[in-house]
């Protein structure tokens, strides 16, 4: 196992979505494994295609302001 895993074990297995929604949140959270379903966390990097798409935005939004 990798650093910078962790694998949690809950005892009431019905706490386990917020449980999920609380890790994705945290900003040094890249990603959650939750019953073989991946979900992003707050670093995650985005994909080249919404990256683009944001930085486009980014830039019309300077040259407005200027």
């Amino acid at each position: 196992m990798a650093d910078d895993r962790a694998l949690f074990l809950l005892k009431d297995g019905s706490k386990a979505w917020e449980v999920k929604d609380f890790l994705v949140q945290q900003p040094e959270c890249k990603e959650v494994t939750f019953e073989n379903q991946n979900f992003p966390g707050a670093a995650a990097t985005k994909p080249k295609t919404e990256q683009n798409s944001q930085s486009e935005k980014s830039s019309k939004t300077k040259h407005r302001e200027l």
